[in-house]
């Protein structure tokens, strides 16, 4: 369990600055935006003090006076830069078009996107993030959250142009999600409707928020149904190929059969489309298959993945337009935008064995 952060108390205005300083209030001020006429030792004095006493600019009144278009940053928080996954090629294939999307919505707009990559620990203890808006380097802030963790620091920049995306962490902050739950739960009631009813479920790392969702997702559909999911049909991976074949080959060699498993990416699914094969079986005639993301490979594998395809660019473009909006003022009415996946069904599913239903294929 992560260690809360410490709450900090009210801000102190710009004047209270200057008089610690020893400089007037316009000094002060040009210090705070990096002004060139002011000293070196002047501006470090200034800025030290404004950290050590949590100063942050009226955002508002910075604006208007500046009337200067600037940048929007886009901070990743991750557990470990190591261990976040996104050296995986899953994972990257699942952020890119979050990032790519809003940097041309934002680019539209006349707004330069920065994008960053900070641990969990250097946004609490290093204040990274809070830092950033001390510098008067960034007009709002964008938020890539990953992993399931206590955000409550984000409660000093209560008003500062903020959105979250991919998770809802206050709502005191805009946010735009997937809505991973339903997704899930429309690829098992898929099987359902097929007749299956001995569905295992690979998950990928049970901190992440997506795989909350999904797992909800799944579970609500067979609950719905009248089923009981064994505890032994839930296996948790690491979002890799191997890591899906690993454990497909563990739920193949359990007492009770499954005829079918959703997967909580694509490359789980193929690593479990390979364990299935090995096993001299068949997919779908013997077991049906669902992953998650709809990536390329989905596309050609062997047979073709049905998958639950999120709309990553509409999540990016939205949340692109959130903090335009907040930066603009015009509204600034707190928004939690949750946006519906599709499932792209494809070859990888059929009827359960014994049953006569036919797979509808789009």
């Amino acid at each position: 369990m992560k260690e809360k952060s410490k709450r900090v108390s009210k801000s102190p205005t710009l004047s209270q600055i200057a008089e610690s300083a020893g400089v007037s209030k316009a000094t002060a001020s040009m210090a705070l935006n990096n002004n060139p006429l002011i000293a070196k030792e002047t501006r470090r004095r200034v800025l030290k003090i404004a950290q050590e006493k949590n100063y942050r600019p009226n955002f508002f009144a910075r604006r208007l006076s500046s009337g200067q278009t600037e940048s929007i940053t886009l901070f990743c928080i991750v557990d470990d830069r190591e261990s976040s996954g996104w050296v995986l090629p899953s994972t990257w294939n699942y952020y890119n078009p979050i990032l790519k999307s809003a940097y041309f919505t934002l680019m539209e707009d006349n707004y330069q996107l920065q994008f960053e990559i900070v641990t969990y620990e250097e946004a609490v203890n290093k204040r990274i993030i809070l830092n950033k808006t001390l510098d008067s380097s960034t007009d709002g802030l964008l938020l890539l959250i990953t992993s399931k963790n206590d955000y409550s620091f984000l409660a000093e920049l209560s008003d500062f142009p903020l959105v979250t995306l991919n998770a809802t962490v206050s709502s005191s902050f805009c946010s735009v999600k997937v809505n991973d739950q339903l997704g899930t739960y429309e690829a098992v009631n898929y099987l359902l409707s097929l007749g299956h009813q001995d569905i295992a479920h690979i998950k990928g790392p049970t901190d992440h928020f997506n795989v909350a969702s999904r797992h909800e997702g799944y579970l609500k559909a067979l609950q719905k149904a009248g089923i009981n999911p064994s505890p032994n049909y839930i296996k948790e991976g690491d979002w890799r190929i191997d890591s899906g074949e690993r454990l497909m080959s563990e739920l193949l060699e359990l007492e009770t059969p499954l005829s079918a498993v959703f997967c909580c990416n694509d490359h789980m699914a193929i690593g479990a489309l390979r364990a299935i094969k090995n096993k001299g079986l068949r997919v779908p005639e013997d077991i049906s298959i669902i992953g998650y993301d709809d990536s390329e490979i989905a596309k050609v594998a062997i047979p073709e993945l049905t998958s639950i395809q999120p709309p990553l660019e509409e999540l990016g473009r939205t949340g692109a337009n959130e903090i335009l909006r907040l930066i603009k003022g015009k509204n600034i009415q707190t928004h939690h935008v949750v946006i519906s996946p599709k499932l792209i069904k494809r070859n990888s599913c059929g009827p359960a064995p014994g049953n006569d239903k036919t797979a509808i294929l789009v």
